[in-house]
């Protein structure tokens, strides 16, 4: 509600370069933020960090743990996202007007439409897992959303979204596209969003594009005739490549363009009234989302 919001940034690109500077190579895993120290330290000056540049969505570092269900450690899993959740509320503290929302990611690697659950069903059994924690943690801890994110088939898609309607759970679901705006199991997006809205009867909060090439968000949109209402979100690469490419280059190269993709997001929302939410995926750092909320307080209204 509200007007356009700013999402928090990403933790992962961030969290490599920190390990880096401090030489802990393993600061990046989700999993450690349990054991406390320098792990948890980092991860919440991270959160604090895009606060503090403007964010006024924050997300959890929560989509790698997904490898905890899949190696059989429910436990394990649920106190690392209570961890995540805990952390970030933490971080909130001291701002108003601000969403929380809990990421989770998809069963196997994200780029990989093979990797996905084999139907809708297997889809729906290992995400109503995962949202059975967040089921939870719901109310206890202020979540406004669940974001399942980077997803890359029709089919794990429906599968989330089931879980998610039987739990009551409001979803995000977020799909990652090419720059010809179709998924890489090469499903066009407005299909898909159609096939879950009549399945699911319109459950989710609306959809998300993500860990796509600016242009990719642009074409995405621009072809989902009779479902541009239903995108809400949107947070591409800083990088043009296919998404599938950015581990050749060592990382993804981060923006230091004086705001130009920023402005390109602007002008996505400026076209699109749906979008609602708007952030950076791969690459993006604090920098790089304030600049972004820089733009939308200049050239939109909150």
């Amino acid at each position: 509600n509200g007007g356009v919001k700013v999402l928090s940034g990403p933790y992962g690109t961030v969290l490599e370069e920190r390990a880096k500077q401090l030489e802990v190579p393993d600061l990046s895993k989700s999993v450690n933020v349990t054991q406390g120290g320098i792990y948890r330290a980092e991860t919440l000056a991270i959160a604090r960090g895009y606060l503090d540049k403007g964010a006024n969505v924050a997300t959890t570092n929560t989509f790698g743990t997904r490898g905890l269900l899949r190696a059989a450690q429910p436990e394990l899993y649920r106190q690392v996202v209570t961890e995540h959740v805990g952390l970030v509320r933490q971080a909130l503290e001291g701002f108003h007007n601000r969403n929380l929302v809990v990421s989770l990611g998809p069963y196997g690697d994200c780029y990989k439409p093979e990797d996905a659950p084999s139907d809708e069903k297997d889809a729906r059994d290992f995400h109503s897992q995962q949202l059975a924690v967040v089921k939870d943690l719901l109310l206890s801890a202020g979540i406004d959303a669940v974001v399942f994110e980077t997803l890359c088939t029709g089919r794990e898609a429906i599968g989330a979204t089931m879980a998610a309607k039987e739990l009551k759970i409001p979803v995000i679901p977020s799909f990652v596209v090419d720059r010809d705006a179709k998924l890489f199991s090469g499903e066009p997006l407005v299909e898909v969003l159609r096939q879950i809205d009549d399945i699911t009867g319109s459950y989710p909060l609306g959809f998300s594009i993500n860990c796509c090439p600016v242009s990719g968000a642009f074409q995405a949109i621009a072809d989902s005739n009779g479902k541009r209402d239903r995108l809400i979100m949107a947070y591409p690469n800083s990088s043009e490549r296919d998404p599938r490419e950015l581990e050749e280059i060592d990382g993804v190269v981060h923006l230091h363009d004086n705001g130009s993709t920023a402005q390109q997001l602007v002008e996505l929302v400026r076209r699109n009234a749906s979008i609602k939410i708007i952030g950076g995926c791969c690459g993006f750092d604090h920098d790089d989302i304030g600049v972004i909320s820089a733009a939308v307080r200049t050239h939109l209204s909150f």
